[in-house]
């Protein structure tokens, strides 16, 4: 009956990690940091299609910076974020901005980033 009763936990706890049974704040594994407080992240649609799918960023991260509205600052140097993708001075980041539950997709300039790791990261855009 112990026996039983064990491997039906196993069972149920297995089931949970494959199927999910969380909440949507599992963080995503952070491959990167804020360098400082105050690195901005821009909404995903700041952000045009030359650069988010043809890969053409060059000067996008300083427009930005000069123009559009951050959706979110850092608040301290070392906050993990995930950087999915790459190119010129841009970095595409996911993340808990903001507060609340839910993860966010932004820009942010890559020069306000660190790296962790080796792991390469992807280069944004199909064409480069």
């Amino acid at each position: 009956m112990v026996k039983e009763r064990a491997a039906g936990v196993v069972v149920l706890a297995l089931a949970a990690a494959l199927f999910g049974a969380g909440s949507a704040s599992a963080a995503p594994a952070g491959n990167a940091a804020f360098a400082s407080a105050g690195v901005q992240v821009f909404p995903e649609g700041a952000v045009g299609a030359s650069c988010r799918v043809l890969g053409f960023c060059d000067g996008v991260a300083g427009a930005l910076n000069r123009s559009a509205r951050a959706e979110y600052a850092s608040t301290r140097a070392g906050e993990a974020v995930l950087v999915t993708c790459r190119s010129a001075d841009l970095a595409r980041v996911v993340g808990f901005f903001g507060g609340g539950d839910d993860v966010v997709t932004g820009w942010a300039s890559a020069g306000g980033l660190r790296m962790r790791g080796d792991d390469p990261v992807p280069a944004c855009g199909a064409l480069v």
